[in-house]
């Protein structure tokens, strides 16, 4: 049997951003979600640039939270006469939200159509992988219900791209180990990108040390 996972504990900042109170860290920069998703995580990889006239593109996301980045990701994959013919897009998530919670989450902007469609098809908080698809099966979300470490033992097949976007390392360590850093790493395809909201010194010396290059 799979097991129940435990749902977060949530507040509702007066920024209106959901916030968890067991790593006391939002969902999203105070700046705006979905501003974040567009300049720090699709432009970080140079999508949809990177994709381009390619027959499937992978994207791996540690810490799928609120869905944010992925629906900036589909829409830009929707809006896109070069996209990949299939875009395959896997998530790891301890604590997802539930349905309604994650489409009230974005009420009122830019996305909210899209997480309406998504939160109907939202999985039970059940480890394992769940697969949705979407745009005609085009579009492949796999959500992997598990700790992280746990999840990136059970992968093996390549990733085109990373986003690293866990609760700051300093509230959520586990998300952050060397052990998760070299797992990112061992997935993640020759001249591959990665990019991440976080930016503190211990992390771009690991991932120094793993050979990527920052900017």
């Amino acid at each position: 049997m799979r097991t129940r996972l435990t749902p977060p504990a949530l507040t509702l900042g007066a920024d209106g951003l959901l916030a968890s109170l067991d790593y006391a860290d939002r969902y999203g920069s105070v700046d705006g979600p979905d501003a974040q998703a567009e300049v720090v995580f699709l432009a970080g990889c140079r999508l949809p640039a990177d994709w381009a006239h390619r027959r499937q593109f992978r994207l791996l996301e540690l810490g799928f939270g609120a869905a944010t980045n992925f629906l900036a990701t589909w829409a830009a994959w929707r809006a896109d006469p070069a996209r990949p013919a299939t875009l395959d897009y896997l998530a790891v998530e301890a604590h997802p939200l539930p349905a309604a919670t994650l489409a009230n989450a974005h009420a009122g902007r830019p996305h909210a159509r899209a997480a309406a469609r998504l939160a109907e098809q939202l999985p039970p908080a059940l480890g394992g992988v769940h697969l949705i698809e979407l745009e005609g099966g085009r579009v492949r979300l796999l959500l992997i219900y598990a700790e992280v470490a746990a999840a990136l033992a059970e992968l093996t097949e390549p990733v085109d791209a990373v986003y690293l976007d866990g609760f700051a390392p300093a509230r959520n360590p586990a998300m952050w180990t060397p052990d998760v850093l070299a797992g990112v790493r061992r997935l993640l395809v020759r001249r591959g990108r990665l990019a991440t909201y976080a930016a503190t010194g211990a992390l771009k010396r690991e991932l120094a040390a793993l050979g990527f290059e920052g900017e």
